[in-house]
């Protein structure tokens, strides 16, 4: 990804940080909040305050001057942008927009002479991340995007460019650049810890589905 590439993704994400804070902070802590709304695209149910989350996610990608794919815990997966959202299926979309490519005897230079129908880039976003605690004011929740470009007809979390996160209860901010040597903790270059010695180690907290014994047993030692 150009650097103009991760200008644009990084501008637009911290844009949909900035406003779904805004939004969710007055339903913080409010037990309406937690009021179920409709099972998520993911299987798992989609609260009140997901949706006002996942509502400012939309209206900032549907906004831009360009077409991305939304990739979303809630929703599913959209096309969006340039004023229009409409549901897709991811994998037919990526083979669509290579096959596209290849017929249009376009060089490899990047996406930026393809139609505005072809989507640029790839968001994967949990508009809230920690539903539960918010509801509760448990000072642990935020939002997490992830950010790949469209340049093949499959794309995996290799693909993975860019990252960012905001714990909206602490203010930490995280972001990260594929290739650029790390992440950043409030714009401070993060290092991983040292400590070797498993009993001076914890976790603090998981979340296990009820087939991931494995996992679990982990967990319990």
């Amino acid at each position: 990804m150009n650097r103009k590439d991760i200008d644009l993704c990084e501008n637009i994400s911290n844009k949909i940080i900035e406003n779904v804070e805004k939004k969710i902070k007055e339903h913080v802590g409010n037990n309406k909040s937690g009021e179920f709304v409709k099972m998520g695209a993911d299987g798992t149910p989609t609260s009140f305050i997901d949706l006002i989350a996942e509502k400012e996610v939309i209206k900032v990608l549907k906004n831009t001057d360009f077409t991305s794919i939304l990739i979303s815990e809630e929703i599913g997966e959209l096309k969006i942008g340039n004023g229009s959202v409409k549901n897709i299926n991811v994998s037919d979309e990526l083979k669509r927009v290579y096959d596209s490519k290849n017929n249009s005897n376009l060089n490899n230079s990047g996406l930026d002479n393809f139609d505005l129908d072809n989507p640029r880039f790839i968001f994967l976003v949990d508009p809230l991340d920690g539903t539960s605690n918010a509801i509760k004011n448990i000072s642990a929740y935020g939002i997490s995007i992830a950010v790949a470009l469209v340049n093949k007809e499959y794309v995996s979390l290799d693909d993975i460019e860019l990252g960012f996160i905001k714990n909206f209860a602490s203010g930490d901010y995280y972001h990260a650049v594929k290739g650029k040597g790390g992440a950043w903790l409030n714009n401070k270059k993060m290092t991983p810890n040292s400590e070797t010695n498993i009993n001076n180690l914890s976790i603090g907290g998981a979340f296990v589905k009820n087939n991931s014994y494995g996992v679990f047993n982990l967990i319990k030692k």
